[in-house]
């Protein structure tokens, strides 16, 4: 026990750390603050691009649920005289048609709003600057 307090003891004292100088000191810490300055308009750019993204989205999925309520009873004529009066399909179209019809269009609302979201954010995207790529 005693050996080993000598011991820590010695490497303690043996402890000599270069101390930087203030100035060094303060050009580091101007650097890292003018990254993080940097980092959050970056941030801020990207909350704004999220924004217009789910914006544009929302109003093309609003659009195209006008437009389909507005041609529904169009669609779901034109399907139920696809099938023969006679057949299976037409029955089940008689019995479950509306849901197949509004399923479909649920379906490609949200086709069409992802695809709205995606393509915007990636039109609003611009490529990360060279002085903040990671090395």
């Amino acid at each position: 026990m005693i050996m080993d307090k000598d011991k820590l003891t010695a490497l303690f004292d043996a402890y000599d750390p270069d101390l930087s100088s203030d100035n060094l000191f303060m050009a580091r810490l101007e650097n890292n603050l003018k990254a993080v300055e940097t980092v959050k308009q970056q941030l801020e750019e990207r909350q704004t691009q999220n924004r217009r993204a789910i914006i544009v989205a929302a109003l093309c999925g609003f659009v195209f649920g006008v437009l389909s309520v507005l041609c529904y009873p169009f669609i779901a004529t034109a399907i139920r005289s696809i099938a023969t009066p006679a057949s299976a399909a037409a029955q089940f179209m008689s019995d479950y048609g509306s849901t197949v019809i509004w399923s479909a269009i649920s379906l490609m609302a949200v086709i069409l709003t992802y695809s709205a979201y995606d393509i915007t954010l990636s039109l609003s995207r611009q490529p990360i600057p060279h002085t903040l790529r990671a090395k």
